[in-house]
């Protein structure tokens, strides 16, 4: 920079051999460093948000001696990096984990769900091989918020795990996501349901010992379509009744 007049050089233009890797990128970009002798001049490294990138970047800041780099990702400023969504949501399940671990802790819970007059419910715990669980979640965090701040704010130990007014706003936006989304997947769905056999479908669902029809009434389905699923499954069977 000279006279406050921003400089721009393009220093290398690498062809990355391989996949395009965090380690690899991390890899070619120490290289280019020390070919130009300018490992300790680097103030800025600006990247998208691509998963690759953000594994470079880590890896670049523990290779290298000091920690003189300043990580920077370009975003929207209206949407918050997948990062700092995966922090918030971690932070909410370290909470609701540590709640949940102590018998002590959901007595101190349940005794502020009582001073907020708010339903005596308990935490739910999100399952990583169950998809809709960060939206089940969500949900009871919502309306266990005023206790499970309280709670958080009041308990030396959990007050790392402290979930600002900011952060609640997130979170519902996460939620309401979620949800569309969840939507969007049920409509796209149903498009399908009449190119299938709906005779195997609805015979292999009511003999389900998990499913049967309860499992149609609490999924909201229609009360018509509910009605031809039994239909067509009394039809089924009375074809192979014996005479």
């Amino acid at each position: 920079m000279e006279n406050w007049e921003l400089k721009s050089f393009l220093l290398d233009f690498i062809k990355l051999e391989g996949p395009h890797s965090g380690a690899n990128i991390k890899e070619a970009f120490l290289k280019s460093l020390k070919n130009f002798n300018i490992e300790s001049n680097i103030l800025r490294v600006t990247t998208d948000n691509a998963s690759n990138n953000i594994t470079f970047l880590k890896a670049v800041e523990t290779d290298l001696s000091q920690r003189y780099i300043h990580f920077n990702t370009i975003q929207n400023d209206d949407e918050s990096s997948d990062e700092e969504v995966d922090s918030l949501i971690h932070k909410l399940r370290i909470l609701i984990k540590k709640i949940k671990a102590s018998s002590q802790q959901e007595e101190k819970f349940r005794a502020q769900c009582k001073v907020a007059n708010v339903p005596n419910l308990n935490v739910v715990l999100n399952v990583r091989t169950r998809w809709n669980s960060i939206y089940d979640m969500l949900v009871r965090a919502r309306k266990l918020k005023e206790p499970l701040n309280t709670l958080s704010n009041s308990d030396l130990s959990l007050r790392p795990y402290v979930i600002n007014e900011e952060e609640w706003v997130h979170l519902l936006e996460m939620e309401e996501l979620l949800k569309e989304a969840a939507i969007n997947a049920i409509n796209k769905l149903k498009n399908y349901y009449n190119k299938t056999d709906s005779t195997l479908y609805a015979v292999s669902l009511i003999l389900h010992p998990c499913l049967k029809v309860e499992y149609m009434k609490d999924n909201e389905r229609e009360r018509q379509w509910i009605d031809k699923t039994k239909k067509s499954v009394k039809n089924f069977f009375e074809l192979y009744l014996p005479l």
